[in-house]
């Protein structure tokens, strides 16, 4: 299982904040899979993991897959 807790500790400003200084958070967990291999003598890692996010204030809530490969040379 992996997952994340986002915080925004300082409110929007500037021109663009026109709704005023939103403090933003969310938390998310999911399950992840990671698999290493060789190939042709390069070690080889896939990556892949799915967030479903939860508790959002002031920001979308949703869920989320990444993927990632990684070729270590």
């Amino acid at each position: 299982m992996h997952g994340y807790d986002y915080r925004q500790v300082t409110g929007d400003s500037g021109p663009g904040a026109v709704l005023g200084p939103f403090k933003s958070r969310v938390d998310a967990i999911g399950p992840a899979l990671n698999y290493t291999t060789t190939i042709v003598k390069t070690p080889v890692i896939f990556d892949l993991r799915h967030y479903e996010e939860f508790n959002a204030k002031a920001r979308f809530e949703g869920n989320q897959t990444i993927g990632s490969i990684t070729v270590r040379f």
